[in-house]
């Protein structure tokens, strides 16, 4: 697993 579907899994819950 890359980080990179973590990162852009908080930068979506940010968004919120």
């Amino acid at each position: 697993m890359s980080n990179s579907v973590f990162v852009m899994y908080t930068r979506l819950a940010s968004g919120i």
